[in-house]
């Protein structure tokens, strides 16, 4: 069963690669990241949420723990 999700993943992934390659499919959006202005390795983003503009962090997750 876990084998076939695989398969079944990769194949999805494939097909949605080659649609965007072939530009078929465009990105939502483009986001541009900044470094953040306290000087750290941590990036930023400007938004907006619920009409208020922001700077805000962006986090991958890729952290030590």
């Amino acid at each position: 069963m876990k084998r076939n999700l695989t398969i079944t993943s990769f194949l999805i992934t494939m097909i949605s690669l080659s649609a965007f390659a072939a530009g078929k499919a465009k990105p939502l959006a483009t986001i541009s990241l900044a470094t953040h202005p306290g000087g750290t390795h941590m990036m930023t983003m400007a938004g907006s949420v619920n009409g208020k503009d922001g700077l805000f962090l962006f986090d991958t997750g890729g952290g030590v723990s």
